[in-house]
């Protein structure tokens, strides 16, 4: 197989499988509250994302991605802390996993064959052929990773910045003679279009005490879910006070006192951040601009001026 040729197959089954992959990713995200509301109850998702009464075999009616990720799985390792990441991530669906190798598969192919055909393009000799192959493969393999951790990443900030108006609802619902469990529920509800990412988790919460698990089994389990420190806190000191019989409602009120108070000096810690992080861009960026716009002019003229006197 000629050069070009060969180039132009491996460009095309490089974006085949990186169309594929994305195509897996999105349809895994559309999946994902239906899964949420069908397994809870027994029941099954079809690749159409139709939740189906009753048990089926499995590898009968599986979703796509499922029997290729159970392809992909076979090579690629696959253990209960992908899962713990992806959950923290958001991706809690049953095929997460299998769609994250999936996807990492395909992308570690489509990677390698467009590195490979860029390497052809640009005629370079065999070993560096090997090192562009070997760069595309780590890129796709790395990818996954990267934006599962920037995912969980900007996931805890958003359940961070939450967290205030979900204890003030909570401590409402409790001062007004709603059980803890039923304010869980009610403020899951109301906080579903506003924060969904920990309107879902303290339904996941809600889910697991209706299941007949404890309920401090059930909150450590949230922390094991977010991995944010002030979950933890939250978590503990409502431990301790049904262990000891304190109030509730004056708990949940002193710590949504402090993580107001603690989220208003991070903003004021940014806004003393922001003049000194805005010096880059304005030496790099607004200062060589200004500079020509103000001294261009005057630059031209000397030009002028000098080669005039030269004459």
């Amino acid at each position: 197989m000629t050069g070009p040729l060969l180039a132009t197959v491996l460009v095309f089954l490089a974006t085949g499988g990186l169309s594929f992959a994305a195509l897996l990713w999105v349809r895994d995200r559309r999946l994902r509250r239906s899964l949420v509301r069908g397994l809870q109850s027994g029941q099954t998702v079809t690749w159409s994302g139709v939740v189906a009464s009753g048990s089926r075999p499995q590898g009968v009616g599986e979703p796509l991605l499922v029997r290729f990720g159970r392809l992909a799985a076979k090579w690629m390792p696959q253990d209960d802390r992908l899962r713990l990441r992806l959950i923290r991530a958001g991706w809690d669906s049953r095929t997460a996993p299998l769609t994250f190798a999936a996807v990492r598969f395909w992308l570690t192919i489509s990677c390698t064959a467009l590195s490979m055909a860029t390497a052809y393009a640009m005629n370079r000799p065999g070993q560096q052929l090997l090192l562009w192959a070997f760069a595309g493969v780590m890129a796709g393999w790395m990818l996954p990773e990267v934006a599962v951790q920037r995912r969980t990443r900007l996931r805890k900030k958003r359940i961070r910045k939450s967290l205030p108006d979900a204890l003030d609802l909570l401590v409402v619902c409790v001062e007004a003679g709603v059980s803890l469990d039923a304010a869980i529920l009610r403020v899951s509800d109301e906080l579903g279009n506003t924060h969904p990412d920990i309107a879902h988790e303290l339904k996941m919460v809600n889910h697991r005490v209706n299941a007949g698990m404890p309920r401090i089994e059930a909150l450590r389990e949230l922390i094991e879910r977010t991995m944010v420190d002030d979950i933890r806190s939250i978590v503990s000191m409502l431990i301790q006070s049904e262990k000891l019989g304190v109030s509730i409602g004056r708990v949940l009120r002193v710590e949504a006192g402090a993580l107001r108070t603690k989220r208003r000096q991070e903003a004021e810690q940014n806004a003393r951040k922001a003049p000194i992080k805005m010096l880059v861009p304005l030496i790099l960026f607004v200062l060589p601009a200004l500079m020509t716009v103000i001294l261009g002019p005057a630059g031209i003229h000397l030009i002028r001026v000098l080669r005039t006197t030269a004459q």
